[in-house]
């Protein structure tokens, strides 16, 4: 991992919670955001950054706030 900033980290396990959660795979999250496969599967991993407008689109895809996204509140996935 390039950065090793464990809020990068917590924000890509975060959204692959999500993911499972929802069934959803990383090629229709990427479909969704307009990015491709593998930008999406390194932030996941968290070799890259999640960016402000991605955190606001997945906040909207999701149904949960930016705080949770990024680690700052709980996530509750039922």
């Amino acid at each position: 991992m390039k950065q090793s900033n464990s809020h990068i980290v917590k924000s890509g396990r975060r959204v692959a919670t999500l993911l499972a959660a929802r069934g959803m795979s990383q090629a229709e999250l990427a479909g969704q955001l307009g990015q491709s496969t593998s930008s999406i599967s390194r932030k996941i991993s968290g070799d890259l950054k999640f960016s402000g407008t991605d955190f606001l689109a997945m906040s909207e895809l999701f149904g949960v706030s930016v705080d949770t996204l990024m680690g700052l509140k709980p996530l509750e996935v039922a």
